[in-house]
Order: C-alpha cells, then sequence, then structure tokens
C-alpha cells in the first residue's frame, strides 16, 4: 500500500482461512518420500504437506505471525510506543523459529496486547 493512499488496510477474509492453531503433523521420513510432515488447522484440515522439519515450524506459525503484524499496525496506529509493536513482532518471530511438533501459543501475548488496548 502507499503512503497516504488510506489510513486504513483493507478487511481481510480471515473466515476464510483454515482456523488456527495450525499445528505440525509427523507424516514421513524427512526428505523422502514426500510429505514428511502435514501443516494441520485446528478443525483437522490439512492446509499443506512439508518436505523439511525446518520449514513445517514455520508454516504452522503463519497464523500468529499474521495476528502479530495486525497487532503491530494496531500499536501503532494508537500512537503507542514504537517499542511495543517491535516486542510483539520479536515475540512472534521467536516462536515460529521455535516451533516445530507442539504449537507455541501466543495467545498470552495477545491477550496481554488486548487488555493494553482496552
Amino acid at each position: 500500500m502507499k503512503r497516504g493512499t488510506s489510513d486504513k488496510l483493507p478487511p481481510t477474509a480471515a473466515s476464510e482461512y483454515t482456523p488456527k492453531p495450525w499445528t505440525v503433523q509427523k507424516a514421513g521420513q524427512e526428505g523422502n518420500p514426500w510429505p514428511h510432515a502435514r501443516i494441520m488447522g485446528s478443525n483437522g484440515d490439512c492446509v499443506c504437506g512439508v518436505q523439511y522439519d525446518k520449514d513445517a515450524g514455520l508454516l504452522a506459525a503463519a497464523p500468529s505471525l499474521l495476528e502479530a503484524c495486525q497487532d503491530a499496525v494496531e500499536i501503532l496506529r494508537s500512537q503507542r510506543p514504537v517499542a511495543e509493536a517491535i516486542d510483539v513482532l520479536q515475540k512472534a518471530i521467536v516462536a515460529a523459529e521455535t516451533r516445530f511438533v507442539y504449537p507455541i501459543s501466543l495467545a498470552t501475548r495477545s491477550a496481554n496486547f488486548r487488555s493494553r488496548s482496552t
């Protein structure tokens, strides 16, 4: 989005996404037969197949990363300290980088953000 064109992001169709949290489910051996893991939505639907462990956690973290970006935009728009937005994003990045079989929930972060914004 170009600067100055709008102060609002276009609405998202969040209801069209597979429900979160997304988790990693083992499916085969790494690098050998495809897929090695599946990314599963909370409704049991398979989001995608993944060949390598290192990619699975990052893909499973996608909904939390999106939420962190949305939270950071809200923080910045409300003219709260930039450090708050950086903190939200850093926590999401750490969670995405350390995630594998069991999801690392950012629910606490989200609850903290929402309680500060009210």
